[in-house]
């Protein structure tokens, strides 16, 4: 599997949260195409392969958020998974 390792929070505050990941490292003949961004497990945001930054702006007071991200590539029969999640509360 290929999993994009999250590096960090770069702003939590109340209007946003902002996340940071790496490219994985290695992904087979694949390239990558893009990358999909979840939020408590749904589908936020497809995102392009030169982004490795989001920006969640829909957040709610008093509310924990999970973040996970997922490669996009070429290669159909790629098993890809999910980054281990990060989370965050919006205070």
């Amino acid at each position: 599997m290929t999993f994009v390792r999250l590096r960090y929070f770069r702003a939590c505050n109340f209007k946003y949260v902002a996340i940071e990941w790496e490219p994985p490292s290695c992904y087979g003949d694949a390239k990558i195409t893009g990358y999909k961004v979840y939020v408590n497990g749904v589908v936020e945001a497809l995102l392009g392969a030169d982004q490795q930054t989001y920006s969640f702006t829909h957040g709610r007071w008093c509310r924990e958020y999970a973040f996970q991200v997922q490669v996009r590539t070429t290669l159909k029969s790629l098993t890809v998974g999910t980054a281990r999640a990060l989370r965050s509360a919006v205070w």
